[in-house]
């Protein structure tokens, strides 16, 4: 009797040790994946603001010229 329930006892705590180990990996990779997710949305947001205020530079300042160049014309 002794000897099977030290058995059950064995295959117990081999199979907690394989499931400690699965939930461990599993953690890790949540949290790689939000590390990771994060960066590249960090990164995208990044460069669409630098898109964004390159047009809106060259936008401007073709407003500006052409402002610039409307008033000369009038006060000619």
């Amino acid at each position: 009797m002794f000897l099977i329930y030290s058995e059950i006892k064995n295959d117990i705590s081999i199979k907690l040790e394989k499931l400690e180990l699965i939930m461990k990996k599993t953690m890790l990779l949540i949290i790689l994946i939000i590390l990771f997710q994060g960066c590249a949305t960090w990164y995208g947001i990044k460069k669409d603001s630098s898109d964004a205020w390159k047009a809106t530079k060259e936008t401007t300042g073709k407003a500006y010229d052409s402002t610039k160049q409307a008033i000369h014309e009038a006060t000619e």
